[in-house]
């Protein structure tokens, strides 16, 4: 891990480009870093928006994707969530209805985009 921060990270310039963020409350040790990150890279991309939504974990984050795709108001989305494996099947439950979620509304939005 220590070899991967030290690495100089190339960024590109994101100017005129709005992004909208959706991110879980639930594990957000987790998520909170991974927000950091994602602003940081925009701000330096010098991004023209970076709007912010907060869903309570990582089964709602399909349905505000979804929202803020419908708006049009943004150029790109981004997911940031965390299901940690435990003892139980909720993981298996939790990470793939959130992940079939993300990518079935990433098709349909594409294909009305067209449209």
């Amino acid at each position: 891990m220590s070899s991967y921060r030290n690495r100089q990270s190339s960024v590109r310039s994101a100017r005129g480009i709005r992004f909208g963020i959706v991110a879980s409350r639930y594990n957000s040790g987790i998520t909170q870093r991974l927000l950091e990150g994602a602003r940081r890279i925009l701000k330096q991309a010098k991004a023209s928006r970076i709007d912010e939504v907060f869903v309570p974990g990582a089964f709602e984050i399909p349905l505000a994707l979804d929202r803020l795709a419908g708006s049009r108001r943004y150029d790109g989305l981004i997911a940031l969530g965390a299901v940690i494996r435990g003892e139980t099947p909720h993981f298996d439950y939790v990470a793939g209805e959130a992940a079939r979620g993300v990518m079935s509304g990433e098709g349909s939005r594409r294909r009305s985009s067209r449209q």
